[in-house]
């Protein structure tokens, strides 16, 4: 009852109750019932959500849709496959598609590609090219009768542990591109070009509602190019509006950056002419945006209807003043209840300062684009060049405009003092000011490690069996594993069910980094002071769990101790898999039920071996294991998987052949060649000196006043780089 009674009143509009249950298993129904039962229980009484990519979908839960690409068409089948039910999209960016330019299906029935970020500085946003990105995404769904929602827009605040790992490694909890609302709450310098469009979805809602597909067949935005724009309307009672999408087909952000240069001259006078249903030809310019929109027979509030305008309107304030956004310099003609004037748009040096003039009884508020975006909306006013206004009414100054100017909707324009005060890339503010001095850093110090890193500090502690970070350290993320073991050069080191990033170290040397591109086994070289005796430590790191899949149950560090292992060498070959049930063992497979591809390997062993076996699939294996035909598991190697995939032999012993069979469930026509599979020839325990094997330190840096502390001279040394 409290939870639901604080919910109604604050400011929360919906509830997602799961996310990525990308699985046809029938249990998946019983399940979102469940939950949806147990938020009603709780007094809860908000919409629901849930983002499934329409795998499984039940009453009272609106599915919405997540992703990057095609959401126009995306938009309009989530009204096809929920009449009736809003049609939210959230849109999403990943950093290597903006770094490679590479797009395409990641294998999901959804091409979504959640949770994803970006590092602060991505080539992709230094020439705004991730702003008009962003603004096409946004235009897209409104176009196509959807809800826009932009995930990730803020800085994120988790513990002291990573936010997680998605393929790529470790994601930056407060690097997410564009980042719209700094950590303060206040716009971002990203937000720029999505404010028109923002503005103007808020205001005009009751324009934008319905499903907005009007039985139109249009082309598809993402299969136009710049030159010519996609036109598509929507219509409502409260009048109808244009969109006008140019996306930019340049992948690179160079070419991003050259083409605006040669293009900065043609694009003032590209224009393209509409035409309305009434016959009426609208010259629209079209400028440097991808997106703009037009409106017709536009309500407003009941004062009057903008019967056309080739500006596109951004806010109607106080139901008396109307801003219009349109290319710096250009004229529109614009008729309010059959009046028609011409009006022109600002040049660009005019800084902040808009037209302002009367018609039709109402007070229009033109602006160019530089200006638009730069609109902040308070009470019955709005600011125009301000970053940022604080509770007192001062404001930081935007890039590019030597002053901010305040408009009421019945008063004329003021100027207003501005702040020295600079926002940086990143939301924070820099300081420009008088008699601000720059602080000198002290002298870089280093902590020795090396006594962690060979294995004698005396904070290492006997434990019984090793056992995740999530055991020893749950809240710091990082520490020390040691294992003292009886080994021969050349054997080779293996640490099944390992997880995270490992920085290991041999007899005190560095050994290597285990992590996306060096995985298991590690090949003992020669040394030791004690013949055979050698100290493995293993400097273990949480850079967070997978982010979706069956491995976000795997917590860092090490799970299952360590085996010498020795390499087979099985027949393999690609087959066709038998019939199996993939959710025998488990109810949650992603991606299953799905085809059973012509990819699926199989590797027989003449006999069948006494000792476990790992496989080794690489990275990004989804999918069954068959032993003999029957389904031992469905299991996920993912991107902090590090010790493959066990398989326990038979209990009886017999001499006739093993086979494996691995049926991923995406295709994967390069797994035959890559697959590899070991034997586990020893495992080892307890030393045979009657220590543990096993020892665990918390890694923790020493006391401030702590004489560990040493002055860091030249580069690297042997501990500093741990």
């Amino acid at each position: 009852g409290g939870a639901g009674a604080s919910a109604t009143r604050g400011g929360l509009v919906a509830l997602q109750i799961e996310h990525e249950w990308n699985c046809g298993d029938e249990a998946g129904a019983a399940y979102l019932r469940e939950l949806r039962r147990f938020v009603r229980e709780g007094g809860i009484e908000l919409p629901m959500l849930a983002s499934n990519g329409l795998w499984t979908s039940i009453d009272e839960v609106t599915e919405l849709w997540e992703g990057e690409r095609n959401l126009f068409s995306h938009a309009r089948q989530l009204h096809a496959a929920q009449p009736g039910a809003p049609a939210i999209v959230e849109i999403t960016s990943e950093r290597s598609l903006r770094r490679a330019g590479r797009r395409g299906d990641d294998g999901r029935r959804s091409d979504s590609r959640a949770g994803a970020h970006a590092q602060a500085g991505d080539p992709g946003t230094r020439d705004g090219s991730g702003e008009q990105s962003l603004l096409l995404q946004m235009a897209s769904v409104l176009a196509g009768g959807g809800q826009p929602i932009v995930g990730h827009a803020g800085p994120e605040r988790h513990r002291s542990l990573p936010a997680g790992v998605d393929r790529r490694g470790a994601m930056l909890s407060d690097a997410v591109v564009p980042r719209l609302v700094s950590a303060d709450g206040d716009s971002a310098p990203s937000l720029g070009a999505v404010v028109p469009l923002s503005l103007f979805a808020s205001r005009f809602g009751s324009l934008l509602a319905g499903n907005g597909a009007n039985g139109s067949i249009v082309v598809d935005p993402e299969s136009a190019g710049a030159e010519v724009p996609v036109v598509i309307s929507r219509s409502s009672s409260s009048g109808s509006v244009a969109f006008l999408l140019r996306p930019d087909r340049s992948s690179a952000p160079s070419s991003r950056r050259s083409s605006l240069r040669r293009s900065s001259r043609s694009t003032e006078s590209a224009r393209v002419t509409l035409v309305t249903s009434s016959g009426v030809r609208l010259p629209v310019v079209l400028g440097e945006s991808q997106v703009t929109w037009v409106a017709i027979d536009l309500d407003l509030g009941g004062r009057a209807r903008l019967d056309h305008s080739a500006l596109a309107p951004v806010d109607f304030i106080d139901r008396s003043m109307l801003v219009l956004r349109g290319v710096a310099g250009a004229s529109s003609p614009l008729s309010i209840g059959g009046s028609e004037i011409t009006v022109k748009v600002p040049e660009s040096r005019a800084g902040a300062r808009p037209a302002i003039l009367s018609h039709a009884g109402l007070t229009l508020v033109v602006c160019n684009e530089a200006q638009a975006a730069s609109i902040r909306v308070h009470g019955r006013g709005i600011t125009i060049g301000a970053d940022s206004i604080a509770a007192d009414g001062s404001v930081v100054i935007a890039p590019g405009f030597r002053e901010a100017v305040r408009i009421e909707s019945k008063s004329s324009m003021q100027a207003i003092p501005g702040s020295s005060h600079r926002r940086d890339r990143g939301g924070g503010a820099a300081c420009a000011g008088r008699g601000s001095r720059a602080v000198a850093p002290g002298p870089w110090l280093r902590a020795d490690a090396t006594e962690l890193i060979d294995g004698t500090s005396d904070r290492f502690a006997g434990v019984e069996t090793a056992r995740s970070l999530a055991a020893y350290a749950p809240s710091i993320g990082m520490g020390w594993y040691r294992l003292r073991f009886d080994a021969a050069a050349g054997a080779r080191l293996w640490c099944p069910e390992s997880h995270g990033v490992l920085r290991a170290f041999l007899d005190g040397r560095p050994l290597a980094v285990l992590d996306l591109d060096r995985r298991w086994p590690l090949v003992l070289p020669r040394g030791g002071a004690h013949g055979r005796l050698r100290t493995l430590t293993l400097l273990a790191i949480d850079e967070g769990r997978a982010i979706r899949g069956l491995s976000q149950a795997r917590a860092p560090g090490v799970g299952r101790g360590a085996w010498i292992v020795e390499r087979l060498r099985p027949r393999v070959r690609t087959v066709t898999p038998p019939p199996f049930d993939p959710f025998e063992h488990r109810a949650f497979v992603p991606g299953a039920p799905g085809p059973a591809h012509d990819s699926a390997v199989e590797l027989t062993l003449r006999s069948t071996p006494r000792e476990p076996l790992v496989v080794d699939a690489g990275p990004g294996f989804v999918g069954a294991v068959l032993v003999d035909g029957t389904l031992v598991d469905s299991v996920e190697v993912g991107p902090t998987s590090l010790g493959g995939i066990v398989v326990e032999p038979p209990l009886r012993r017999s001499k006739r052949a093993l086979s494996i069979t691995l049926v991923p469930i995406h295709p994967m026509p390069e797994l035959a060649s890559r697959v590899a599979l070991w034997r586990r020839r020893e495992a080892i325990d307890a030393s045979s000196r009657g220590g543990a094997a096993w020892s665990f330190a918390r890694w923790e840096p020493p006391p401030k006043d702590s004489i560990a502390w040493r002055p860091a001279r030249g580069a690297r040394g042997r501990a500093a780089g741990a």
